[in-house]
């Protein structure tokens, strides 16, 4: 399993990095290189680039999934 996944939300430019290990999200910071800027540019240009992903949702907040948490 992967332990880092990059992402962005659409309509923002910002990436974050989400340590699944940790519990963390941090923003990306600092001048991408390799495979990181060839993400920024692609992603610049309207693409959508998924690898090693099996699912993604973007939610306008995280009571959006609360109640499947705590059902009755």
């Amino acid at each position: 399993m992967a332990k880092l996944i990059i992402l962005s939300v659409a309509g923002e430019s910002q990436l974050y990095a989400a340590d699944l290990e940790a519990g963390t999200v941090v923003p990306v910071t600092g001048q991408p290189t390799g495979e990181l800027a060839s993400l920024i540019t692609l992603t610049q240009s309207g693409a959508v680039v998924t690898k090693g992903v099996k699912a993604a949702i973007a939610l306008d907040s995280s009571s959006s999934i609360a109640s499947s948490f705590h059902e009755s």
